[in-house]
This record gives C-alpha cells, sequence and structure tokens, in this order.
C-alpha cells in the first residue's frame, strides 16, 4: 500500500529516475533540437492520463521531449502528471503552461545560438521573443489560428490561389502563411520564425513552391521520428498499472540514445535491431546465470540458457554434480519409516547391477545389504 505522501505527490514515484540526468550528462546535441510531445498509449486508471484525438493512441500518458534534430537523441523530458498539490513538486496552470515547459527543457541549452523547433501547442509569440531576447535561441513553430498576434490578412484564404505565400517581416521574427496543394478544402499553414529573415522559396520542391521556413521546419521534427524508431523496435507489455507503463517507455528511450552514442563510432557496424538484442543478453545475463543455478528449474529451460552461455553452463554442471554427492540419501533397501539415510561416502558408492546384464546404477547401500550383484564406485 503507499504512503500518504505518495498518494497525495504522483511524481513521487517516478522522482528517483536518473535516465534524465544520464541523458543530459551524455551528450551535447547538435545546433538544431525539437520540442514534441509523445502520447505513450495508456487506458487504465492514471489521474493525469490524456486525450490526444491527433495521436495514433489517442488515449495516454504525455511526454514532453526535447530531442536531436539530426541524430535523434533525446536529450531532455518531462512527464505530464497535471496538476500536483504545494510541495516539492508544486503544478498549477503556471507551471503546465507551454512557455514554462519549454523553458524547463531549454535549460541545459539555453545560450548557445541553437535553433528549437516545436509544434503550434507550444508556440507563441512571447515564447519566441522570450527565447531569442533572454536565452539567445532562435525558433521556428506552427501557429494556431487563434493567436491574437496574427494579422487577419494572413487568415484569409477565399481570394488566394494553391501554392501561395504571404509573408510578414518584424523586429527579428518572420511570419508565412502558407497555401499547399490539397483535393479537399483549401487549407493553409501559418508559421513563426526567428531564424529566417527574407521570402525566400526553396526550389527543390518543384511545383509546391513551399518556402523555405516550411521546409526547414518539416526536416527538424526530431520527436516524431523517434516515435516512429520506438514503436519499430518496442519494450512495453500490455500492462494496466501506469507506472510500469512509464518504466516501459524509458527503456525504449534508453534504447534509442545508447544507438545514437553507439553509432557515433564508425567502426561499429551493429544494425538497432542486433544491437538492441545485445543490450538485452547483457541486462540479462547476471540473472540467467543466477536461474541457470536452480536445479530445480525445468531441464528444456537450463538447456536454453546453457545454450546462450556454455562456458556458465559447463562451470555449474560440474559443481552441481560435486553438491549431489555430499548430499543425504535413503537405503535403497532401507524401509520408509526407518528412514536411514546416509551420505555418498563408503555407504553409497555403490552400484547395483540391472536386469539387462550390462547397466550399472548409482544407489546408496547400506553394508547389510550388500550382495555379489552390487560392485563399489571408483
Amino acid at each position: 500500500m503507499r504512503t500518504p505522501r505518495l498518494r497525495v505527490d504522483i511524481r513521487l514515484v517516478v522522482a528517483g529516475v536518473e535516465i534524465e540526468q544520464n541523458c543530459k550528462k551524455n551528450y551535447t546535441p547538435s545546433e538544431f533540437v525539437t520540442i514534441g510531445e509523445m502520447l505513450v498509449a495508456f487506458r487504465g486508471h492514471c489521474p493525469f492520463r490524456q486525450y490526444i484525438p491527433s495521436k495514433p493512441a489517442k488515449y495516454g500518458i504525455k511526454i514532453h521531449a526535447l530531442c536531436d534534430a539530426k541524430t535523434f537523441y533525446v536529450c531532455n523530458m518531462e512527464i505530464y502528471a497535471g496538476t500536483q498539490p504545494d510541495g516539492l513538486f508544486k503544478a498549477d496552470k503556471q507551471y503546465n503552461s507551454s512557455q514554462a515547459v519549454v523553458t524547463r527543457l531549454i535549460s541545459d541549452t539555453s545560450g548557445s545560438a541553437r535553433n528549437v523547433t516545436f509544434d503550434n501547442w507550444y508556440t507563441s509569440y512571447p515564447l519566441v521573443e522570450s527565447l531569442l531576447r533572454d536565452h539567445n535561441l532562435t525558433t521556428v513553430g506552427t501557429l494556431r489560428k487563434n493567436k491574437r498576434e496574427i494579422p487577419p490578412e494572413f487568415l484569409v484564404t477565399k481570394n488566394r490561389p494553391l501554392v501561395d505565400s504571404m509573408f510578414g517581416f518584424g523586429d527579428n521574427l518572420t511570419l508565412v502563411s502558407f497555401i499547399p496543394k490539397s483535393k479537399k478544402k483549401k487549407k493553409h499553414v501559418v508559421l513563426v520564425s526567428s531564424m529566417h529573415h527574407d521570402a525566400k522559396i526553396d526550389e527543390a520542391t518543384g511545383d509546391d513552391k513551399k518556402p523555405e521556413i516550411i521546409t526547414f521546419y518539416n526536416s527538424t521534427k526530431g520527436v516524431d521520428v523517434v516515435d516512429m524508431m520506438m514503436d519499430k523496435y518496442s519494450v512495453p507489455r500490455n500492462s494496466r498499472r501506469w507506472p510500469l507503463t512509464v518504466f516501459f517507455v524509458l527503456l525504449n528511450i534508453v534504447c534509442v540514445n545508447s544507438y545514437v552514442l553507439y553509432a557515433h563510432n564508425p567502426q561499429n557496424k551493429l544494425k538497432r535491431r542486433k544491437f538492441i538484442k545485445k543490450v538485452c543478453m547483457m541486462l540479462l545475463e547476471d540473472t540467467l546465470k543466477r536461474r541457470l543455478q536452480n536445479i530445480r528449474l525445468p531441464k528444456s529451460l537450463r538447456t536454453e540458457i546453457g545454450r546462450l552461455f556454455p562456458k556458465a553452463a559447463e562451470a555449474i554442471t560440474s559443481s552441481n554434480s560435486q553438491t549431489l554427492q555430499c548430499q543425504a540419501k535413503r537405503c535403497v533397501f532401507c524401509t520408509r519409516s526407518k528412514d536411514q539415510k546416509d551420505t555418498w561416502g563408503d555407504a553409497s558408492r555403490w552400484s547395483r547391477h540391472l536386469e539387462d546384464d550390462t547397466s550399472w546404477a548409482m544407489v546408496t547401500i547400506h553394508a547389510r545389504h550388500r550382495g555379489p550383484y552390487h560392485r563399489q564406485m571408483p
């Protein structure tokens, strides 16, 4: 049963995990980083379970993550745990606001002149200005249509043709409204950037005529790539316990990060699937060797473990045979009611001749029961 403190403050369950700190200190991100939200599929009882219809899982636990846009290494992350009471992990609406979340995630990259890309849940005009002024970070992000800072002309699409771009320039900021090709209803997307300062169109997009701001945004959506990598080789199992679900997704993130570090050395040639398998075997090695010592484990299971670790199996087999020779055994001729036992000493190292006249079986035989059809084992 949980203590009252844990029942009040949910975050204390995962506060002791050091994975986040290890992710920070073992890697230096490139000049482009991305902030996004992951939704870990979960439909059990959880007080901070989220519903995001745009995600494949729709229901689950939300994690804010900052990752490298080039290598997809997860540098920092934060679990959304809802509103928390006063205390060490107090969280109110201001604490969970998009601007507060971004400020906490970029704390280690502040002042490094990097660029941060995020989607419309995080993007706002005050946030873009704050990151540029206070943290020396440029930003690129999509804007929701209900933002007051967007001029009305950027929201009107009635008389505008397809693949049309409308630019607006301000102090260190660029706003673009773009209408892409679409077979359905005419749509448009609005982006803001403090990194771009011109109306350049990416010629590589051909007839689509996408602005360079949009192509750059599409090329730096790293959190979505991390989600795909975790889904391809995933360790979670179905569970109704949210702490176990969080633990599984942390293992997935660690697998992605560790492979990024491994692949930085050009001499390492393992594919990610084989690399994850090798890491799993290293984590399981001590446990499997310990289970191999259990003589009551089914023979088929011990054989399979021995195939994975042949040297350990050979050493354990020899030690088990020596152990069996010191165990007390009952004489095969004594009645069970007397329960007379002896160790594998002088009374036990005898073999009884079987009916086929060719086989011998090692048994425990007291001296008073020995006959001509018994012989002592060497």
